[in-house]
């Protein structure tokens, strides 16, 4: 899981989740089990899921998939 602060760039949202995973069951096992407790509506409001995979295109193209070099 993967947290970013989104405030002061979206009028939307404030905060963003992202989760990675290999086994597509088990986030969904996870989102199910936290539909049914309190924390799931009180603490934050699901706005929106987004599923994706990542360099799914070039996967399907047989291509290389785009890089981002980082600089420090």
């Amino acid at each position: 899981m993967r947290f970013f602060d989104s405030e002061a760039f979206s009028g939307r949202f404030t905060d963003v989740l992202m989760w990675e995973t290999v086994e597509i069951q088990e986030y969904q096992f996870l989102v199910e089990k936290l539909r049914e407790t309190l924390f799931w509506g009180t603490y934050f409001e699901i706005v929106e899921i987004v599923p994706a995979i990542e360099n799914a295109y070039a996967s399907y193209y047989k291509v290389d998939p785009i890089s981002v070099s980082q600089s420090s």
